[in-house]
């Protein structure tokens, strides 16, 4: 019997979910912007650097803050790849330790480690 995907049972997670949570270049040049950072970043912040790689409108900073709020902060989270805290408007990453529940994916310069995949959906 073949297998597609991996599913952990305890998480209700599988790993093509995962990876789809990572196929939107949006939510990769995110972590990008995250990478290496174990302080708090303003939505904010990320929407000024992911809105315009520098240059940006005011209205194209709020249609990518809207965006990163409704679509891309809560699918990382949900995956566990971000601690998003909606009332302070920050998002960090998880800071996991190396483990026998930890996977870490690396492409194109981002590594992703991941201790808890997919959180469930409230």
């Amino acid at each position: 019997m073949e297998v597609d995907s991996e599913r952990d049972d305890a998480t209700g997670c599988d790993l093509d979910s995962l990876f789809g949570v990572l196929a939107s270049e949006t939510r990769r040049r995110l972590l990008e912007h995250l990478d290496g950072g174990r302080d708090p970043v303003s939505v904010e912040r990320l929407a000024v650097a992911l809105a315009g790689d520098g240059v940006a409108t005011a209205e194209q900073i709020q249609q990518t803050r809207v965006s990163l709020h409704h679509r891309h902060l809560p699918a990382l989270h949900r995956a566990g790849l971000v601690e998003w805290d909606d009332t302070s408007a920050t998002v960090q990453p998880i800071a996991g330790t190396a483990g026998p529940d930890t996977t870490v994916f690396r492409a194109n310069g981002i590594s992703v480690t991941v201790t808890t995949p997919c959180r469930p959906e409230h």
